[in-house]
């Protein structure tokens, strides 16, 4: 017997996965040319090499000269260019394709910068959870063990947590981002209670989804990088080729279907939940 309260409708994870697929392709052409503008500012960057000290300091043990220039630079794109594209995204698959871009440029900014700052809420709230984790498990291993291979294992037990947090939480409050992109008010809380009891099905078809499209995405550039580069990958401190450049641009449709279907299954679970 299902725990799904009588009065909300129930989900299946491979249903919700399948119709947002099915919603998506509906999408398709404005699907490609949000995702388009979406990478574009980004693909300039990284044809100047703009961003190259970035992806330089990230695994780095030093970090290069114009690491922290770099970085801002892609923080303003990250945030500020692609909060905006996430809102339309969302309204594509909440309002649907008549009234996606019914709204003023006050509004699209005003409703990127509540998306903004109920996102950084919740990447607050999952670090407090990580770094509270992170004192706990650190005191149970300095009891239990120590050495390497006691003080690694807390970086993976973090990382799935990350994962699993991300996931957990995005789900619960997911319709709350949904509501604020169409002009609608749903509390963090009323989310919270909303899809309570259906949070399973919900974080299954996100993990098909999101899981999916990146693997094939990603699957594609290494193949292509496989072919054009070889085997050695491009040597330290050597630009990236132009080709790479283009064939991101090529691949932004694929890369950005993780966020859209992300989109689309929200606004299937907030009309079944909201407007039955």
């Amino acid at each position: 017997m299902s725990d799904t309260p009588p009065d909300r409708p129930s989900f299946e994870a491979l249903t919700l996965a399948r119709d947002a697929l099915r919603d998506l392709w509906d999408a398709r052409r404005f699907h490609v040319i949000l995702s388009l503008i979406a990478v574009l500012p980004r693909a300039v960057m990284d044809a100047f090499g703009l961003l190259s000290p970035y992806y330089a300091g990230v695994l780095a043990q030093t970090l290069p000269p114009g690491y922290w220039q770099a970085a801002l630079l892609f923080l303003l794109w990250a945030a500020l260019w692609n909060t905006p594209m996430l809102v339309l995204w969302f309204r594509r698959f909440m309002v649907g394709p008549q009234d996606v871009l019914r709204l003023g440029l006050g509004q699209l900014t005003q409703r990127s910068l509540l998306f903004l700052g109920y996102s950084f809420l919740l990447i607050v709230g999952i670090g407090v959870i990580v770094m509270l984790s992170t004192v706990v498990l650190s005191g149970i291993l300095s009891i239990f063990a120590s050495g390497k291979s006691a003080a690694a294992l807390p970086f993976g037990f973090l990382l799935v947590l990350v994962i699993g947090l991300y996931f957990f939480f995005g789900t619960r409050f997911m319709l709350t981002f949904g509501a604020l992109t169409v002009g609608e008010r749903l509390s963090l809380r009323d989310s919270w209670r909303l899809t309570a009891n259906i949070a399973g099905p919900i974080i299954g078809a996100l993990a098909l989804c999101l899981l999916g499209s990146l693997m094939v995405a990603q699957g594609i550039y290494w193949l292509v990088t496989l072919a054009i580069i070889g085997p050695s990958g491009i040597p330290a401190g050597a630009p990236v080729p132009a080709v790479l450049h283009i064939l991101d641009l090529i691949l932004a449709p694929l890369n950005y279907a993780a966020t859209a279907l992300m989109a689309a299954i929200c606004a299937r679970v907030y009309h079944a939940l909201r407007h039955p």
